[in-house]
């Protein structure tokens, strides 16, 4: 059993049966509940693996990471569906860029090393506070002359 799997079932377990669970979202860092009754957000804090919980409004939020929460979405997904959580072993479940050998693949041949900026010219300093450039210093200005 992987540990997004794990994590999606303890999640599963507090936030209760498939009946309780409106909506299941995430987005790049959480998991994203819609719930008819509320759950007990210190057991979810509990859990290994995640990194808090926040309520907002009617929706649960538990913040797991970016890349996990991808995988924890899947698992929760299929637990829902009464089906066994993917692996990651099994590249057909899974989305291409974790399925490929290199964790995030590799780099693509048109990227260029950082490398040295040319550097900017300054402006002398009497052309960054020429007279005509502020009206407050046409004001001055004019008042001397």
């Amino acid at each position: 059993m992987t540990r997004e799997k794990e994590i999606a079932q303890k999640i599963y377990a507090i936030v209760g049966p498939k009946d309780n669970i409106e909506t299941v979202t995430h987005c790049m860092t959480r998991l994203r509940l819609h719930l008819v009754k509320d759950a007990d957000l210190d057991e979810l804090k509990a859990i290994p693996g995640v990194l808090g919980v926040n309520q907002n409004g009617d929706e649960l939020q538990i913040v797991l990471g970016p890349g996990k929460v991808i995988r924890v979405a899947d698992a929760f997904a299929a637990l829902l569906d009464g089906n066994e959580a993917p692996t990651p072993n099994d590249s057909k479940e899974m989305p291409a860029f974790l399925a490929s050998k290199g964790r995030w693949g590799t780099a693509k041949p048109s990227m260029k090393p950082f490398g040295k900026k040319t550097p900017r010219r300054q402006k002398p300093f009497c052309a960054k506070w020429r007279p005509s450039s502020c009206p407050l210093f046409r004001a001055l200005w004019a008042a001397v002359f």
